[in-house]
């Protein structure tokens, strides 16, 4: 791959689309020993990944005749010829994002029908066939409400819930307008929904905060145990069929932010990630220590994920103790001491540098 690459370029690229969208292993080693050759091309790199990251959903949805319709169309309005012959489904996948990248500056994919009208908590309501309790907190505290399966929500001020007095045979269902955190009970064979405007949370047994008031216009879900699976609202009827989550998924410490009037969702780390696991003190107390075994306990503490190019950082070592310092204060000094950097892509850490002598 040559150094002056442009973000069409990545994102079409084969090896690039398998390390984004499968997290190949032998493929996320050459990119990240790519990246530490061309440091300068980690703005191309990080636009491509949010590229192809915000259309893989629309992708996995759309037919290879839909995809040729959406290339030739959007070629047309940029004078741009598509190709004659026949492409594999993927490659006019990556054909139509050049093409949108290229000419529209964006990089998110959307069809040209209207976005979905945005739904209001009372809507959703009137939608449901089932008889409702609510929960409303109007006081200045947070308010405790435990539900039937044993599950239980702390309301925020100005925020309502709404659920029935028993759950359904095959699913738990909840409305929410405003903020409440959730602490749901395992039982796999009943998944736990949350409704919050266009945006629906689905988990199993878990722990995360909603944050969906009528007069933002954005919608936050944010993880702090377990995973949690988010989709537009949309989405449901052909989430429905499938035993698998399906969606976004969230990991502990990660947050999606979800745009309600063009079902737009950005996934990130949260500002100030915590521990998953509470580690010993002694843990980050590191004496030449590899920064391969010092990534592998943020790994491990944290619940995310950390990549970089083994091989290239194979002779840095760490002396220093870490245990008063949050996360991203960690990697700070760690990167100041082998002079490397670190970038924050799709809720996940990427670790870049010329290494060690």
């Amino acid at each position: 791959m040559f150094r002056d690459i442009s973000p069409e370029q990545l994102a079409a690229d084969e090896s690039f689309r398998r390390w984004v969208l499968e997290n190949n292993p032998q493929d996320a080693l050459y990119w990240t020993g790519w990246l530490n050759r061309y440091p300068d091309q980690t703005d191309a790199l990080n636009q491509a990944r949010r590229l192809l990251l915000a259309m893989h959903d629309t992708f996995e949805q759309t037919t290879p005749e839909e995809l040729r319709e959406e290339a030739d169309r959007f070629a047309a309005l940029l004078d741009v010829h598509p190709p004659v012959r026949r492409m594999q489904p993927w490659k006019w996948a990556a054909a139509a994002s050049v093409v949108l990248l290229t000419g529209l500056g964006a990089y998110w994919y959307t069809r040209q029908e209207a976005a979905p009208a945005v739904i209001s908590y009372r809507q959703l309501l009137e939608q449901t066939p089932d008889p409702m309790v609510e929960k409303a907190n109007t006081t200045p505290k947070p308010l405790l409400v435990m539900l039937s399966d044993g599950s239980s929500v702390i309301l925020q001020p100005e925020s309502r819930i709404s659920y029935p007095r028993k759950f359904r045979s095959d699913k738990r269902e909840i409305f929410l307008s405003g903020e409440a955190f959730f602490e749901i009970a395992k039982d796999p064979a009943h998944p736990f929904f949350v409704y919050a405007n266009n945006l629906v949370t689905r988990v199993v047994g878990t722990s995360f905060t909603i944050r969906a008031f009528e007069q933002d216009k954005d919608v936050k879900v944010i993880v702090k145990t377990g995973r949690v699976s988010v989709f537009a609202r949309a989405e449901e009827k052909a989430r429905a069929v499938s035993t698998a989550p399906g969606g976004l998924i969230l990991i502990p410490n990660q947050q999606v932010v979800f745009n309600k009037e063009n079902s737009r969702m950005v996934r990130s780390l949260i500002q100030l990630p915590a521990f998953v696991e509470i580690p010993q003190q002694a843990d980050f107390h590191f004496r030449r220590t590899p920064v391969a075994d010092v990534f592998t306990t943020l790994e491990k503490a944290y619940g995310i994920r950390i990549v970089y190019d083994r091989e290239v950082l194979r002779r840095c070592f760490l002396t220093a103790n870490l245990s008063d310092e949050p996360l991203l204060e960690k990697l700070n000094l760690i990167c100041q001491t082998i002079d490397a950097r670190y970038e924050q892509l799709d809720g996940e850490i990427l670790i870049t540098g010329p290494g060690c002598q």
